[in-house]
């Protein structure tokens, strides 16, 4: 059974009354000289209205009216806040920030061996995260800046820096500016300021579930509950609120008693009377009495854990010293030092906290579920540049992906998997691809060693799989011998062309000559329309036309899916994923911090694992094979040397029963004739890369992005530290990187690390770490938007650079694990000979595959567009396919035929 236990809650929260918005303009100032702070934290209390001063020291922010807490923060200055009453645009009189003498004396790492710590880390964590399922979507990014001091019958908590926490239940990074709090065996009295900053999704799926979470936050709030009185909508919301009976015995039900509700209703506890529960007490403020102890239930949710045996929604109770909780009119308490929660509603606190700024949707009851799923459905058709193939021969192809919503083009899955499957189920290729607006392309050889019969292209991203079969594609691809001849059971009946119009010079060509095709595409109301194509041009001689699906039948998904999951056990992968876990020497998985090294690049990453031990990380982006480092540490910094990959689980088959609309004829003869075509010189199938390494020697305080915000010169690094890092304090804005003792905090707002300006990947932190003070000449740092980087850079640069013959490097450690990984899979670009210089001694030319063009775009004005390729040797008929989706997404599909004859 679970009893409210007394736990009080103290926030020095702000109200902000929702209406217009005005500006608040401000400076900071050192209070000692009277100079400007540049790179301060300015923000208003509880809510994600925030920014930081100028170079000048100057600040602006737009602001609702209200009454507000402004918050200012500055590393080496002490932590201010002022009470401001908005009712129009403000400029104010310079904030002075007082200098902390003591900053750098309390910036210090707590000895991992100080078990009295650990002890109180774990308390703190379990009462602000809590202990539940919930808690480990947060976590403290930085623990070490917590002290605890205790003082008999209670622990006195403070923080050196600003805790930052990272909460992905509802997207939000937290900094908790901790004045000084307490706990003890009856709660906990925690004050503070606290920030919000929005994560920045890496997917839809993340807007979905933080947008759902935050919605379940709201409405499992003492906020709601308060907003529900003040509207007299607390039975409509679902609340059923009760009270103890004054003549019952509450040690009954609330510590020692029964288990179960029914049998304490009537006795011990009663209905609670609303009846001139609240009083309008000011401009958009409300009063409640709350006298002696509510319970709360919340009737339109479940809850895991059971505050009674026999109901299974969520039950909290709340109590109010002075018995009156004032409220602005969203329901966000005014004094809420004196309001004091237990239960579901005090359960996970900081996890479940919502800016007071949060904006609840107007109609909360809508779902965020299978809706959100279903529109990110995708499908797949894939066009080749064959009905069917020889073993040994190359299919050239690609891949249209479809969407049920367009608009997350740019969101969903930006890797697909492609399978070549036995007719016995058996996988024999397998590549993955990466997806560009909604096209992959590819090429695969067929291995000389299969069997004939009829094989299968499957198709799937990870996201799709969660709909089952409906999120899998197979096209039938028909491999035969060299010598088998195919026969149609029937004769071949062109499909009709849609969107699409083919023309060319003349009817007949002469063998090596020259050909154009011109292609007009338009939509269903014969507008001129630009279009996505790829364009086939197959020997007839050599390749039999058959029966086979196109895109017009098989692109567009239907309106909904057979198959709706109700979550997504698979998620949407941006680039190559690794799939592991870390474990001890006993083999117990174990939550640690993952540096990986990609040992070509020398491009370094770092992830958290989760607290068995395994991870899955998506987003690398890199073609053919990589040998990755793996280096792994507890939260005690100790290595741990067993980082094992799983190999990606492929899904499992299930062959369609495609019927094949010809038969294979036995003969003697080949049916494809073999080239010995040489190329034209100077013809290279790959564009020509060179790559040079070197030092590029820099002259001092010079840098490629302009004049540096400041800079640390090398008599000013401490060279008796492990890394730069110690000495980056002096000259790095807050909010960027923070030095607290053998660590480096970093904000949300990373900073771009390069070395002799070769810009690096992953994490500041893990790089700056690996720098060997003694080989450093010099820092520069710019915190405004450099433009030679890009979106690398868009909080600045940290520019390192090393003495002339040094260099950074990564050494593995014994500890580390390396491991080769499989990126995506090479394309090369399809190849035709170009007849317009010297045909001589060039050999014979019996391609089967004449042309293969993926990417043919169409003007978005005119519709037309063409391509050009020079015919091979034999005289046959040449069969032109294009197939493709125009600027409207749909469909479009033509076929054409040329003669090839000697004059």
């Amino acid at each position: 059974m679970i009893r409210g236990c007394g736990l009080f809650v103290f926030l020095a929260f702000n109200s902000i009354a929702y209406s217009q918005n005005v500006s608040i303009l401000g400076t900071v100032v050192d209070k000692a000289t009277g100079e400007a702070i540049p790179y301060a934290n300015v923000f208003i209390n509880q809510t994600t209205i925030g920014t930081s001063t100028n170079d000048a020291g100057h600040f602006k922010l737009e602001v609702p009216t209200g009454k507000l807490e402004l918050a200012v923060s500055h590393v080496g200055y002490e932590f201010s806040i002022q009470t401001l009453i908005v009712d129009k645009s403000l400029d104010l009189e310079p904030i002075q920030l007082s200098p902390d003498n003591t900053q750098l004396d309390e910036v210090v790492v707590q000895s991992k061996e100080d078990r009295n710590w650990e002890r109180n880390l774990r308390t703190f964590e379990k009462i602000v995260l809590g202990e539940y399922a919930l808690s480990r979507q947060a976590r403290i990014v930085n623990p070490w800046v917590l002290e605890f001091e205790d003082q008999g019958k209670e622990t006195l908590v403070t923080a050196t820096l600003p805790l930052q926490v990272s909460n992905d239940y509802l997207g939000y990074d937290i900094k908790l500016f901790l004045k000084r709090s307490a706990l003890n065996a009856m709660g906990y009295e925690i004050f503070a300021s606290v920030y919000f900053s929005e994560k920045t999704p890496t997917s839809p799926q993340d807007s979905y579930r933080w947008a759902a979470n935050r919605l379940t936050a709201y409405t499992r709030s003492s906020r709601y509950l308060f907003k529900s009185i003040i509207d007299k909508q607390i039975s409509g919301k679902g609340f059923k609120l009760y009270t103890d009976n004054p003549g019952g015995n509450q040690a009954n039900t609330y510590l020692e008693g029964t288990d179960n509700f029914r049998r304490a209703y009537g006795s011990s506890i009663i209905d609670c009377d609303t009846i001139g529960m609240f009083s309008k007490s000011g401009s958009g403020t409300w009063t409640i009495a709350i006298n002696g102890r509510m319970e709360v239930h919340y009737q339109k949710s479940r809850s895991v854990i059971r505050a009674y045996e026999d109901i299974g929604f969520p039950v909290s109770w709340l109590a109010v010293r002075g018995a009156f909780v004032t409220v602005d009119e969203s329901g966000v308490p005014l004094n809420p030092q004196n309001l004091i929660t237990s239960g579901d509603m005090n359960s996970n606190w900081l996890v479940r906290l919502l800016p007071s700024d949060y904006s609840p949707p107007e109609n909360p009851s809508i779902k965020f579920g299978n809706w959100d799923i279903e529109a990110l459905r995708e499908r797949f058709y894939v066009h080749c540049d064959k009905p069917h193939y020889v073993k040994g021969e190359t299919i050239w192809y690609k891949v249209y992906v479809d969407l049920a919503k367009q608009s997350l083009r740019d969101s969903l899955s930006r890797v697909l998997y492609v399978d070549l499957i036995s007719p016995l189920s058996d996988i024999m290729v397998s590549q993955s691809l990466p997806i560009n607006n909604e096209f992959a392309y590819g090429e695969m050889v067929i291995p000389d060693s299969l069997e004939t019969g009829n094989y299968f292209l499957r198709t799937y991203t990870n996201l799709s799989l969660n709909f089952e079969e409906d999120g899998i594609y197979y096209k039938s691809i028909p491999i035969v011998n060299i010598e088998d001849k195919l026969a149609a059971k029937q004769p071949f009946r062109k499909p009709p062309d849609s969107g699409v119009l083919i023309a060319a010079g003349k009817d007949s060509y002469a063998p090596r000559e020259k050909i154009t095709l011109n292609f007009k595409t338009s939509d269903s109301q014969q507008n001129a329309v630009a279009a996505h194509l790829s364009v086939s041009v197959v020997d007839e001689k050599q390749v039999s036309p058959i029966m086979s699906e196109d895109i017009i039948e098989c692109f567009q998904m239907a309106e909904q899916s057979t198959v709706i999951p109700s979550e997504l056990k698979f998620p949407i992968e941006n680039g190559i994923a690794l799939h592991g876990t870390v474990e001890d020497k006993k083999g117990r998985g174990k939550q640690a911090v993952v540096t990986l090294v990609d040992w070509q690049t020398k491009q370094m990453y770092q992830f958290e694992t989760e607290a068995d031990g395994s991870f899955d990380i998506s987003g690398l982006d890199f073609f053919g094979s990589r040998a990755f480092v793996f280096e792994a540490r507890d939260r005690k910094n100790r290595p741990l040397d067993h980082v094992t990959l799983i190999p990606r689980k492929a899904p499992p088959i299930v062959l369609p029963k495609a019927e094949l609309y010809f038969q294979t004829i036995k003969t003697n003869v080949p049916q494809r004739m073999l080239n010995t075509y040489k190329l034209t010189e100077g013809t290279r199938i790959l564009n020509e890369v060179i790559i040079e390494d070197g030092r590029i020697d820099m002259p001092k305080f010079r840098s490629t992005y302009g004049r540096p915000d400041r800079v640390l010169e090398e008599k000013d690094i401490n060279k008796s530290y492990p890394s730069i890092i110690y000495s980056l304090y002096k000259i790095i804005p807050e909010g960027r990187v923070l030095r607290t003792g053998n660590l480096s905090v970093l904000n949300q707002a990373d900073m771009l690390v390069t070395i002799n300006d070769v810009p690096l990947a992953g994490d500041p932190t893990s790089t700056l770490s690996m720098i060997d003070p003694n080989t450093v000449e010099r820092v520069e740092v710019t915190t405004r938007l450099n433009v030679l980087y890009g979106s690398q850079a868009v909080a600045g640069v940290i520019a390192v650079y090393l003495k002339q013959g040094s260099d950074i490097a990564y050494e593995p450690k014994e500890s580390a694990t390396t491991s080769i990984v499989r990126g995506f899979t090479p394309v090369n670009r399809f190849t035709s000979p170009d007849y317009s210089v010297s045909s001589d001694d060039l050999g014979s030319d019996f391609r089967s595959t004449v042309y293969w063009n993926s990417e043919v775009i169409t003007d978005p004005i005119t519709g037309r567009g063409s391509v050009t390729f020079y015919a091979a040797d034999l005289e046959t008929t040449y069969r032109v396919v294009v197939e493709g989706i125009n600027t409207g997404n749909a469909p479009v599909r033509a076929e054409y035929t040329l003669n090839i004859n000697r004059p």
